[in-house]
């Protein structure tokens, strides 16, 4: 009897720990490889050592052992450990491969997100964390809804997991950061398959779009404002149009239009909307924020820190109530500075940026285009009242002819001296009423 018989318990362990490295049924060929082997070489060695002389059972034994050693070796290596060595290889250059795989997804500046097949989150990239201000453990587990904001239509959020598993879904949608913000963002999610082409998951990439459609706004609204200075000829309703549409982009519940009159050096308030202030009487603010951004020429953001520092050095002191929310454009024109567009917060801290003062300060150039515009339509229609009243006031008769022989103007007094039928004047027939006088 042979050292080397196997049970069928340890067989069935061998095979079960073989299988961690392979998943094909050469591993079992294997085994029942070496296990005839095993069989063939005992036959072997034992009709080997009936046809020597007898020797004692432990000599046997020795020498069985020996040989079926020289025999089995060799089919040991060549049939087990060479090719668990290199099932074991190509498990490592595996691992390696998905490790690498992931690094590289964790290092992309995409903000990616993978989900089973219920939508439960299993993955999430340095990227997607910081634009939605959780930590990687927070979100693992968690079901992706914990993004979704309510200003999404139902039917559309509940479109995209069928839709992604059909094929993929793109769109845009409102998410919700962890602090409760809402922002836009264009998705595009696909479905990931094994080797079997069986669906394991699905991936989304996330593409934040806050800077587009506020480009966006600020377009559309710089659009409403140029055409209202072109279309609109009242200046109060310019100035509303002005608000609302500033409204769409900005904080702008609190809002005026400073303009200053060189004769008086007061500044009179031609739009003026406060949630606290009415509004003033024309006043010289000699001191206020307006008058200092007037003063400097120069578009300005006022926080109660640089209010302060103004303060300090005797340049603003506070007109009206205070503000921790602060921005003034100056209203230039070609020939000078003729007022200041002003927006204020009297609740909420550094609320503009940059980017506003500088859209704002844009939205200040068209207003002052507009006042000027109108300002001077509006000269121009008191000019020509105070003429029609001189014309008509003088006992003469009055015919303004241009060189062209066109009839420019005429007072009653004319058409009463030269006894003019109305019909005549009416007709606005030049030759006929020259040929008359």
């Amino acid at each position: 009897m042979t050292l080397f018989s196997f049970s069928v318990l340890e067989y069935n362990l061998y095979m079960k720990n073989i299988k961690r490295f392979s998943s094909t049924n050469s591993v079992h060929r294997f085994m029942l490889l070496v296990l005839s082997a095993i069989v063939i070489s005992e036959g072997v060695v034992m009709m080997f050592l009936e046809t020597l002389s007898p020797f004692s059972p432990r000599t046997t034994m020795l020498l069985d052992i020996i040989l079926l050693s020289i025999l089995i070796t060799p089919l040991l290596y060549f049939f087990v450990f060479r090719p668990m060595t290199t099932l074991l290889s190509e498990r490592t250059m595996a691992e390696g491969k998905l490790k690498m795989y992931e690094q590289t997804i964790r290092s992309m500046n995409s903000v990616i997100n993978i989900a089973d097949l219920n939508d439960s989150i299993i993955f999430v990239n340095p990227a997607f964390c910081k634009l939605y201000g959780y930590s990687e453990d927070e979100l693992i587990g968690k079901h992706s809804s914990v993004f979704w904001s309510e200003r999404n239509a139902k039917e559309t959020v509940d479109q995209i997991l069928p839709a992604t598993l059909d094929g993929g879904w793109k769109g845009e949608l409102f998410n919700k950061r962890k602090d409760g913000t809402e922002f836009p963002i264009y998705l595009s999610t696909s479905v990931i398959k094994n080797d079997s082409s069986e669906q394991i998951a699905v991936i989304g990439i996330v593409e934040d779009i806050t800077e587009r459609k506020q480009t966006e706004r600020e377009r559309e609204v710089m659009y409403e404002i140029t055409q209202g200075v072109t279309t609109t000829a009242n200046l109060d309703e310019l100035m509303k149009l002005m608000h609302r549409s500033l409204r769409k982009v900005l904080y702008a519940e609190n809002c005026f239009v400073a303009l200053y009159d060189q004769t008086t050096n007061f500044f009179s308030f031609l739009y003026f909307v406060d949630q606290f202030d009415p509004v003033p009487a024309p006043v010289a603010m000699q001191k206020s924020c307006t008058s200092y951004v007037f003063r400097c020429g120069k578009p300005m953001i006022i926080t109660s820190t640089v209010f302060k520092q103004l303060q300090e050095l005797n340049e603003v002191e506070l007109v009206g109530s205070p503000s921790p929310s602060w921005i003034g454009v100056p209203l230039h024109t070609p020939s000078n500075t003729i007022g200041v567009l002003v927006l204020q917060h009297y609740e909420k801290e550094n609320i503009y940026s940059e980017r506003d003062l500088r859209f704002l300060n844009s939205v200040g150039s068209q207003v002052a285009i507009m006042v000027e515009r109108k300002q001077a339509d509006a000269a121009l229609r008191d000019s020509e009242t105070n003429l029609n009243v001189i014309l008509e006031s003088t006992a003469d008769g009055i015919l303004a002819v241009d060189n062209k022989g066109t009839v420019i103007r005429t007072n009653n007094r004319f058409a009463e001296l030269w006894r003019i039928p109305q019909s005549l004047l009416d007709s606005k027939d030049d030759d006929g009423l020259l040929h008359h006088v």
